[in-house]
């Protein structure tokens, strides 16, 4: 073939030329343009007897809707191209319509299947796949690799690809401000929003290039009077005072550094979060006025209780910790601007110390502890090199943020939500009060973590298989488990939800490098329904009907929950009719993914366990359920911790684990998952019709 190709010299050859040479050699040939080049061609020679009665079977079986003929062949020019494609479109998709409009899954097909009719044959298209929906292609740009690396290492993943969804993978809405502040401090300029809405390295990159997101127009220092937040006036309306609460984290620290060292890295983190510098005055009649200092009016040096420890064993330190967290929390004091305070477990210069950091929790909250570990790493670094602090993008100062509030809440649109509270609270029997309300005295604590498959089910799977978050499915296990025991449970469970409450995209604000307490709070009436016990256990359809209804009724609420706050504790005019309806008996929060302990400087040391996931914090509810995910090496983990007062929760907490159980086990059935009606709003379809279509063409 190649002689005859050679015979002479040619500055081109005659694709006709080709037919003629394969006939001649018993094979046939089949040519294409070639994309790079407009000029060229590719050409694949077939035997000619892989001949007719061959293609023969194959286009009897794709007639029949068995198989495409892309199945039975090698098309490296297509499979080049086909993930392109499919991110072009989605991309595209993604600028001409609405989020909830962009079709979760594109799969490309060589043509549309047709009956003998000539019309569409719907049940020969293939059926997508949401569990493999992406190709995992590797980054082919930079950018591409660098938000791919950052995807990698919020998510806790060896790797990433650029069209894999940061949200299947197990991320949430507070990784996403994680993600967002590593990415903006490398230059990628996206928004929490962004990621919410296009999920993908490939497509964040896009949207990134588009258009950086807009400033906020009323920055500031963050210097001056700080306004009460609804969650400050939820806390306070509860008898608590503004010491009462506090968050506290262990470190590693560097061996061999000096106090002096020390000092300056916490003076570093200090002047550069305005909330750390913050005083608390009590007014005659109980409020709460915030004032947030100048840089350099806090020593940090005087906040730090030195410990020698050399040679201390494990234990030692343990027993350290132990004995002086109390002597800290103590040492908090926001009327005198105290609103941190360090225990440094100094091992000497061949051993990592320990840094156990109490804060006010009026300074700070879940996301802000993330902020945390990014900067204290960062200014060791430039102490150590005898550098200046590094300058730093400002984002919202948490004083702007808590104004904005103040107007957010005599807005209509939020006015607007009054109604949503009022019937859903009125729709509460007196179940709630009929129950032991009281939050004081002995307080039982039981702390259970589920397995990495079990997790894994609960954290990442039924979450991307329902279209939905984690907290739906706690929620809905919690409402379901009440519904069995009849425990707080009168025409639905009655529960407070907290969030992150970092809104950006819907206040016009920049928070993601914000430290402060930006928690929401509100309640949410829950109806589990009636279910088939032995089809939940089995992790049968009774498990998606529950998953559907909870993720309906969360979906129901106005903004996201925002407005329940400024309108009960922000606005006069509605404190005080909203002040007499009933309120939640049981709180939900969900902290999110931590990362794993690790024997690295200023990463989260093992020793944490010392102090509780709530750090004996004083309850706001009868029964509060905190949940946070811990990475590991085996995998991530569930961590579930269970407060209560004057309440015996035992048969709630093992039911609770049981209903868990089974929804585990559902996450894993053909059959799990499918959309709801907040997923095709426009559509205006009941949850029976969406189940009809899916039972009839597939998901």
């Amino acid at each position: 073939m190649r002689a005859c190709l050679s015979q002479e010299p040619v500055a081109a050859v005659d694709p006709e030329l080709v037919h003629v040479i394969a006939a001649g050699l018993g094979y046939r040939a089949l040519t294409t343009w070639c994309p790079d080049d407009d000029a060229a061609f590719d050409v694949v020679f077939v035997p000619a007897q892989v001949g007719a009665e061959v293609f023969d079977n194959v286009c009897r079986a794709v007639s029949a809707g068995r198989a495409s003929l892309r199945a039975y062949g090698n098309d490296p020019l297509a499979s080049r191209y086909t993930g392109d494609l499919t991110s072009r479109l989605r991309r595209q998709l993604g600028e001409m319509l609405p989020a909830h409009m962009v079709p979760a899954v594109l799969v490309p097909i060589d043509r549309l299947p047709l009956t003998p009719s000539g019309k569409l044959d719907r049940r020969a298209l293939p059926a997508p796949e949401l569990g493999t929906a992406h190709t995992s292609r590797a980054p082919r740009t930079p950018q591409e690799d660098l938000l791919c690396g950052l995807f990698a290492e919020v998510l806790g993943l060896p790797t990433v690809g650029v069209d894999d969804s940061f949200f299947d993978l197990g991320g949430d809405s507070i990784l996403s401000i994680q993600l967002v502040s590593k990415a903006r401090r490398a230059g990628i300029m996206i928004s929490a929003q962004d990621v919410m809405q296009h999920k993908s390295v490939a497509a964040l990159i896009a949207a990134a290039g588009a258009a950086a997101p807009a400033q906020d127009r009323h920055q500031d220092d963050g210097i001056g009077d700080v306004p009460a937040t609804p969650v400050m006036e939820f806390v306070r309306h509860r008898g608590l005072n503004e010491r009462d609460l506090h968050q506290a984290m262990v470190l590693h620290t560097p061996a061999g550094i000096t106090f002096d060292q020390m000092s300056q890295v916490l003076q570093r983190v200090v002047d550069q979060h305005e909330m750390l510098r913050a005083t608390v005055s009590v007014t005659a009649d109980g409020q709460w006025n915030l004032h947030t200092r100048a840089a350099g009016s806090v020593r940090a040096g005087d906040l730090i209780d030195q410990v020698r420890a050399r040679d201390s064993s494990l234990a030692e330190i343990r027993d350290i910790l132990r004995e002086r967290y109390p002597a800290a929390l103590a040492g908090l004091d926001p009327a005198s601007g105290v609103m941190l305070r360090a225990v440094w477990v100094d091992l000497g210069e061949s051993q990592t110390g320990r840094l156990l950091l109490a804060v006010n929790h009026l300074a700070i909250d879940g996301v802000s502890w993330r902020i945390l570990l990014e900067d204290l790493p960062e200014a060791w670094q430039a102490v150590r090199r005898h550098q200046p602090p590094a300058p730093t993008a400002r984002t919202t100062s948490f004083r702007t943020w808590s104004h904005r509030l103040r107007q957010q809440a005599q807005q209509p649109d939020q006015l607007g939500t009054l109604p949503f509270w009022e019937d859903m609270l009125r729709a509460v029997s007196g179940g709630a009060e009929e129950e032991s309300t009281a939050t004081s005295g002995p307080v039982d604590e039981t702390v259970m973590a589920f397995d990495a498959q079990t997790s894994d089910a609960l954290l990442t799977v039924l979450p991307a298989r329902y279209r939905t978050t984690p907290d739906v499915v706690f929620v809905a296990a919690l409402a379901e488990s009440c519904r069995r025991s009849a425990l707080r449970y009168s025409h639905g469970l009655l529960v407070d939800l907290e969030s992150h409450g970092r809104y950006d995209a819907r206040l016009g604000v920049d928070t993601t490098r914000t430290v402060g307490w930006f928690t929401n709070i509100y309640p949410i009436r829950i109806d589990a329904g009636r279910s088939d016990e032995a089809d939940f256990e089995a992790g049968g359809k009774s498990v998606a009907n529950l998953l559907k209804s909870t993720k309906e009724q969360l979906n129901a609420v106005p903004q996201e929950g925002l407005g329940y706050g400024l309108l009960r504790y922000l606005n006069p005019d509605t404190a005080a009719r909203l002040a007499a309806l009933p309120t939640p008996a049981v709180a939900v929060n969900y902290l999110g993914r931590f990362g794993a302990v690790k024997q690295q400087d200023w990463a989260l040391a093992a020793e944490a366990d010392v102090l509780t996931v709530t750090g004996g914090a004083p309850l706001l509810h009868p029964i509060e359920l905190t949940l946070l995910a811990q990475e590991h090496e085996e995998g991530v983990r569930l961590v579930a911790t269970w407060r209560s007062a004057s309440v015996d929760t035992g048969a709630l907490v093992e039911t609770w684990r049981d209903v868990l159980a089974a929804m585990a086990r559902h996450a894993g059935a053909d059959g799990a998952g499918g959309l709801t009606p907040s997923d095709v709003p426009l559509a205006a379809l009941s949850q029976e019709q969406i189940d009809a279509i899916e039972a009839e063409w597939g998901r």
